[in-house]
């Protein structure tokens, strides 16, 4: 329904060209810190991309819906990430770890 409604509007192009651009800022950053591009680490990089404000790891699956990693791969991959400082712990919450990219740090 909203993939219609893009295509009759015309914002799909805008959503398109969004989707790149963030695609290749994602493909640069795991590049620069000699890391592969996996489905997982892009999917969870897109999302703090989009979200822009610190996430839990059951948030991260929530917002991946069907196509979510298990649970110990969304852990396996924010902990590789956050070792390579390209995504911190913001804080502590509810017995939950808030993620965010480095870059957007509170």
């Amino acid at each position: 329904m909203v993939a219609e409604f893009a295509i009759r509007t015309g914002t799909h192009k805008k959503m398109n060209k969004k989707m790149n651009k963030d695609t290749n800022y994602i493909v640069k950053l795991l590049e620069s810190h000699g890391l592969r591009k996996t489905a997982a680490r892009t999917d969870i990089l897109r999302i703090m991309l989009k979200k822009k404000t610190p996430l839990t790891q059951d948030l991260i699956a929530e917002y991946l819906g069907e196509t979510a990693p298990n649970k110990v791969t969304i852990y396996r991959t924010l902990d590789k990430l956050t070792r390579e400082q390209i995504v911190h712990r913001a804080y502590y919450k509810d017995n939950a770890w808030h993620y965010e990219l480095a870059d957007n740090c509170t």
